[in-house]
């Protein structure tokens, strides 16, 4: 696969990636545009892997793991949805969706990739803990303080309506 068609193709999953894990529209954007760039100097190695997607995710995620660390507190991890948009005939189940996509981005960072990765891209454990640059034991732990916590902040909005102990 050459250059080209490797980033045509991946651009839009590692552009989810990074959205999933910073939460920020904007910074997905730069997040992306920092690891494309990154991806084109190193296409040898990227190429050359024995999982270039696995490669490229964790640029992906290396650069948005960064993002947070340097732009972002954990308690004001920015976590843009439809709030405040016009729906025609809400439902509890859009309340519900939103409810949770809020607590994900109250998550750290490498939880939420954890989480992105398993869920969302169904990746195995072995693929995540290649990208994320940590043991399976640890994706997995990851991934289970993730669902604990927000268990323990949906529990938290159903009997209080506040959802901020995330």
């Amino acid at each position: 696969m050459e250059l080209n068609e490797f980033i045509s193709t991946r651009s839009l999953p590692l552009k989810r990636a990074a959205l999933a894990i910073t939460g920020d529209h904007s910074a997905a954007e730069d997040v992306l545009q920092e690891s494309l760039l990154k991806i084109c100097r190193r296409w040898d190695r990227v190429r050359g892997a024995n999982n270039p997607d696995a490669y490229a995710y964790r640029i992906v995620t290396n650069q948005a793991l960064d993002w947070l660390r340097h732009n972002v507190r954990r308690a004001e991890i920015p976590w843009h949805h439809a709030e405040g948009s016009v729906v025609a005939d809400p439902s509890a189940h859009v309340v519900e969706v939103l409810t949770i996509h809020t607590l994900v981005g109250r998550l750290p960072g490498r939880q939420r990739a954890a989480l992105y990765y398993h869920y969302f891209l169904e990746l195995p454990d072995a693929e995540a803990a290649q990208i994320l640059r940590c043991r399976v034991s640890t994706v997995r732990s990851l991934r289970h303080r993730g669902l604990a916590a927000l268990e323990r902040a949906l529990t938290a909005e159903d009997s209080h309506g506040s959802g901020k102990d995330v």
